[in-house]
């Protein structure tokens, strides 16, 4: 009875160990994990055309990553490629954030009124 429990709990913590880490960045892969609160928050407070700047470009981003992750499932992955898309994803997180900030610190925009 004693091996049975001691089985049930290490197999349940085992899996909620592989469930907390294995969703790390499913929240906000761009934000490296940030909880959807603080980016639905500012996500909110962006006009449509904003939004869609931000979505293109953290589509932008999630392809180049799915690009490295090509790369890498091959038997001999081009390095040099890898590195080159790396620093990509680098400079395009760069922009992205400073959009981000420099919509955050933009005066807001009265709300348009019929």
């Amino acid at each position: 009875m004693k091996k049975i429990l001691l089985v049930g709990a290490f197999v349940l913590s085992a899996l909620s160990f592989a469930n907390m880490h294995g969703n790390q960045n499913m929240n906000c892969p761009m934000m490296g994990g940030m909880g959807k609160g603080m980016m639905g928050g500012m996500m909110m407070n962006m006009s449509p055309e904003q939004r869609m700047s931000m979505e293109k470009d953290m589509i932008a981003i999630q392809e180049k990553q799915l690009e490295v992750r090509k790369l890498m499932n091959t038997k001999d992955p081009d390095m040099k490629k890898v590195e080159a898309l790396n620093a990509e994803i680098g400079t395009m997180k760069t922009k992205h954030m400073e959009s981000m900030h420099k919509m955050m610190t933009a005066p807001a925009t009265p709300a348009k009124t019929n």
